[in-house]
């Protein structure tokens, strides 16, 4: 009986060399790598050939059953992520775990800002001490909070502000990209570190904008409003607030996804052919793709839109979706 074979596409940021039961199966020197490998149960180690300038890879291994529904990896830490395609592709993506190489750096203070509220003194500060922190100390220096930022990061921006009742601090810092922390101070306490490219307090609500790559000069807005139980988000939405790019099928249907995603239906009605949208509601659009996990961006094009969908832990399967167009505006989805 011949055993189905499994494209297998390995796709990794790091040159390294690819193992398959022990045996070479060829390099990741292009950030990619294709292989068929028996739909069973195999092994599979990953050997970087390089280091980064303030990084050393480290090798590693994990078991792969692809005959399992679904699939399932050995050791699920998120080094390996598998997707799910159509025509029996699977794609896994690899994250190499790394030791930290950073030059030795006498631990010092970043950026620190003194505050009053409620009649107590307060100094928040964001230091370096082997890794970039925050802290929050009274006015005689007692700690009362902490937090350790999970990349190197720079320009931090502190400011205190009330918010409904209570008062938090709001720090934004430049990492991979910027984002923002937010710590309540009293009683002290993390509530969140999200991608944020600006925030404002209006009317008592905390919006932070984050830029999701929306092609048509639309933002994330997220809402965070004081709630008995805290600082809590109550609405998210996407709104106009940049330049939009020029139109395009690839756009369209990128700004289509957004929409659905983050539930702007609004937006995701004004893309639709005139026809179409007399026969949909924005919740029948919802309930047509269902729960998904965000938007495969690499296997969108000028006619198709895909989704991830969890099926495990650090296991997507994908969907594509079938666009047909009437004028620049989408017609039908299938």
């Amino acid at each position: 009986m011949n055993q189905q074979l499994t494209i297998l596409n390995i796709l990794c940021d790091i040159h390294g060399l690819l193992e398959i039961n022990g045996s070479p199966a060829g390099e990741t020197a292009g950030g990619s790598l294709q292989l068929f490998v028996p739909e069973g149960r195999f092994f599979l180690s990953f050997t970087p050939l390089h280091s980064a300038p303030h990084r050393i890879y480290l090798p590693f291994s994990r078991i792969l059953s692809l005959d399992e529904d679904p699939p399932s990896i050995t050791g699920n830490d998120g080094a390996v992520i598998l997707q799910l395609l159509p025509e029996n592709v699977i794609q896994a993506r690899l994250f190499p775990p790394y030791v930290p190489l950073d030059p030795p750096i006498v631990p010092h203070i970043v950026r620190s800002h003194a505050f009053n509220t409620g009649g107590r003194g307060y100094r928040a500060a964001v230091y370096f001490d082997r890794i970039f922190n925050f802290s929050l100390e009274d006015s005689s220096g007692r700690a009362l909070f902490a937090y350790g930022f999970p990349e190197k990061i720079s320009s931090p921006q502190i400011a205190a502000r009330r918010i409904g009742e209570d008062a938090y601090v709001l720090v934004q810092v430049q990492g991979k990209e910027k984002h923002l922390l937010c710590v309540r101070v009293d009683p002290p306490g993390f509530v969140f570190d999200i991608a944020c490219t600006s925030y404002m307090i209006s009317d008592g609500v905390l919006h932070v904008y984050a830029d999701v790559g929306e092609p048509y000069g639309h933002m994330l807005d997220q809402q965070y409003s004081q709630k008995p139980e805290g600082l809590t988000k109550t609405a998210e939405s996407l709104v106009p607030q940049g330049d939009p790019q020029a139109e395009s099928h690839e756009n369209t249907l990128l700004s289509f996804a957004l929409a659905i995603e983050y539930g702007a239906g609004e937006l995701a009605l004004s893309h639709l052919a005139p026809s179409f949208r007399g026969e949909v509601a924005f919740s029948d659009l919802q309930e047509f793709f269902g729960e998904f996990s965000g938007i495969d961006r690499e296997n969108c094009t000028a006619d198709t839109v895909a989704f991830h969908y969890a099926v495990a832990e650090n296991v997507f399967v994908t969907r594509i979706f079938h666009i047909e167009w009437s004028g620049g505006k989408i017609s039908n989805i299938s």
